[in-house]
């Protein structure tokens, strides 16, 4: 959670790890003209309670916060493309655009801890947009649907096991120790880009209380990675197979899920995104 004391010298006011506490953000956000509430540190030990009631409690601190400050003028949230489709209909033909919703309910949610992710998405930014209607005030709200983020190094400190390697846990759950190079989430951007699409949100040129998709236009192809890995790290090749010689990756098929960018790229204008 960034706190940003002005738009004209943006540096950094506040940086509070327990932003799912009552009230922790409303004396910073007095002295702010932004939020930008980047993502929602969550972990699956007990989904309810440590992923779907966080991931409302958390965005509605900062939204409170930015109601009572009366100088907030901006909260941008990163929220998640998977909040416009379900994961298992990636091959479903369809587009999506920002009109679209994940119909996941909440039955579904504590099965699995993508579907407890997904869920604590869609649910927090519909609860929020409620907000947003219930209480007009001083300030709007922009939500970002990311998608896969890469790129960048492990945090400093962090102590990677077999059952959380970190870094892009799809590559991990689609590469490794596998007959053949498993089906990647194709839809990807590179973390730097990721950061300057926040930052540009902040300008009152970029129409608010929006929800804009965006993505870099290439897919993450896991055979292509599998190559790369192979080549580049040989020590890993008894554990990262071979693509199949003439095989066409199944990221590739004319049927996986498209996206309509237009209304971002309409804002945002046309970036080389990677």
């Amino acid at each position: 959670m960034l706190v940003l004391q002005s738009l004209r010298r943006p540096s950094v006011l506040r940086r509070d790890p327990r932003h799912d506490l009552p009230g922790t953000l409303d004396e910073a956000a007095e002295k702010a003209d932004a939020i930008i509430h980047i993502a929602t540190p969550l972990t699956y030990e007990d989904l309810m309670e440590t992923t779907i009631k966080p991931g409302w409690a958390i965005v509605r601190n900062v939204l409170g916060a930015a109601d009572k400050s009366g100088q907030v003028t901006r909260v941008v949230m990163t929220g998640s493309l998977v909040s416009t489709m379900r994961v298992d209909g990636l091959f479903s033909g369809k587009t999506i655009s920002e009109d679209s919703w994940n119909p996941i309910r909440l039955e579904a949610a504590e099965t699995s801890p993508l579907n407890a992710y997904c869920y604590s998405k869609v649910s927090a930014e519909k609860k929020a947009k409620g907000f947003m209607k219930e209480k007009p005030g001083n300030f709007d709200q922009i939500v970002l649907l990311a998608p896969s983020i890469t790129a960048k190094s492990l945090q400093t400190g962090f102590k990677p096991d077999k059952g959380n390697p970190g870094g892009q846990p799809g590559l991990h759950r689609g590469l490794f120790d596998f007959d053949r190079p498993g089906t990647l989430y194709p839809y990807v951007m590179d973390v730097e880009v990721v950061s300057r699409v926040h930052v540009q949100a902040l300008s009152p040129g970029i129409p608010g209380n929006e929800r804009y998709i965006f993505h870099s236009p290439g897919l993450m192809v896991g055979s292509d990675i599998a190559r790369a890995v192979r080549e580049d790290f040989p020590r890993l090749r008894n554990r990262v197979p071979a693509a199949e010689e003439g095989a066409t990756d199944s990221i590739l098929s004319p049927d996986l899920l498209k996206t309509d960018m237009s209304k971002s790229e309409k804002a945002f204008g046309r970036q080389r995104w990677k």
